[in-house]
């Protein structure tokens, strides 16, 4: 029993076929994978919250937020989606990388929206030190990303590239509070557009991308 949840973990620390990779005593090689969706969200106004927040006020907030979103990974609906790793107030996902999945930007794109409804629920436990109410940005972008395993200590599953990796992480800090805003790639990309509300903002300047 102690062996299986042992296991257990390193699964939610590394996937499942890496890992059993790394349990085998063999290296992992580095792969890439071409059609990622990769998504980011943080946390409007963080910094300032943090400012005049305690550093286990600030714990807490990420930790009640991000609960609820990991809660969702565990239903059947967004088994193909896997959870990278937090960074601050930084959360990060990414589809058909682990295992294929055909809709991934349909997948990621619902997963987004149930963020934004799970925020809700938590702004009426959790209130900013300025009162406010917690708000995130989202972003999601589809394109090429290297995947590897970094490090003998505590080794991660970490994602590499800038036409998937950072362009994603453009696409949430350019983004609006309580959207989700997605790339023209991820867009081309969505099997059933009428489930949802799409507009378009046109071309926007991306730091770092130029125009896209």
């Amino acid at each position: 029993e102690e062996r299986h949840r042992t296991q257990q973990l390193l699964y939610q620390m590394i996937p499942r076929r890496i890992a059993d990779v790394l349990r085998s005593g063999e290296r992992f090689e580095a792969e890439t994978y071409h059609d990622a969706t990769i998504l980011f969200s943080d946390i409007v106004g963080f910094t300032t919250i943090s400012a005049g927040s305690t550093a286990m006020e600030v714990c807490n907030m990420l930790d009640e937020l991000y609960n609820e979103f990991d809660a969702l990974l565990e239903s059947d609906k967004y088994k193909a989606l896997y959870k990278v790793e937090t960074i601050g107030d930084a959360y990060m996902l990414v589809a058909n990388v682990t295992e294929p999945c055909v809709e991934h930007v349909d997948v990621m794109c619902d997963f987004a929206l149930d963020m934004a409804r799970v925020c809700r629920w938590v702004r009426a436990r959790v209130k900013t030190n300025r009162g406010q109410p917690l708000e995130i940005r989202v972003g999601i972008h589809t394109g090429s990303v290297v995947g590897g395993i970094v490090g003998r200590r505590m080794p991660r599953f970490h994602l590499f590239g800038d036409t998937g990796v950072q362009a994603a992480s453009r696409m949430e800090s350019h983004g609006v509070p309580g959207s989700v805003h997605i790339s023209g790639a991820s867009r081309r990309f969505i099997r059933h557009p009428q489930r949802y509300l799409i507009t378009e903002r046109g071309e926007i300047s991306v730091k770092g991308k130029g125009l896209m």
